[in-house]
């Protein structure tokens, strides 16, 4: 492994490339990193003991700040199952998922319908004379437009 440094150096530890698209365990993850730590410990890079509980605090802080970027950004509002989703269950950069936030829509601007907003409503009431029975549709629609006539006059 000599010769690559962070991350790549423990991708390359199990066997796979930082372009790499395949899952990885938890398990072969901590593995990859303890030996690269161990490497890394005996290359000079890395002091044993302390050094590796500090790596892990500060990958600990890192991914906190990126999930409560992610949360309280301002375009999280309206949109917090969402901003919760981007930042739990994904590996989104804060800057990516909160650009993501700013693209969605909120909660309440969700149309439930296709004629919402751009089509008004006729406000079309039944006509006063009742329709009789075999008439058709022909007869009741022509009947309500003479009764909105009416109301109209």
């Amino acid at each position: 492994m000599s010769g690559l440094s962070g991350i790549a150096a423990v991708l390359a530890a199990i066997g796979l490339s930082a372009d790499s698209k395949d899952s990885v365990s938890r398990a072969a993850l901590d593995s990859a990193i303890t030996a690269a730590l161990a490497e890394g410990e005996k290359a000079g890079i890395v002091k044993a003991g302390n050094e590796v509980i500090k790596i892990k605090a500060d990958a600990t802080v890192a991914e906190r700040g990126r999930a409560k970027a992610i949360l309280v950004h301002a375009d999280a509002k309206g949109r917090e199952d969402l901003a919760a989703h981007l930042a739990f269950d994904t590996d989104m950069t804060a800057e990516a998922a909160t650009a993501m936030l700013g693209k969605a829509p909120k909660g309440g601007d969700v149309k439930t319908s296709r004629l919402e907003g751009n089509v008004p409503n006729p406000q079309v009431e039944p006509g006063t004379e009742p329709v009789k029975p075999g008439d058709g549709l022909n007869a009741a629609v022509d009947g309500m437009v003479a009764a909105q006539k009416k109301r109209l006059a």
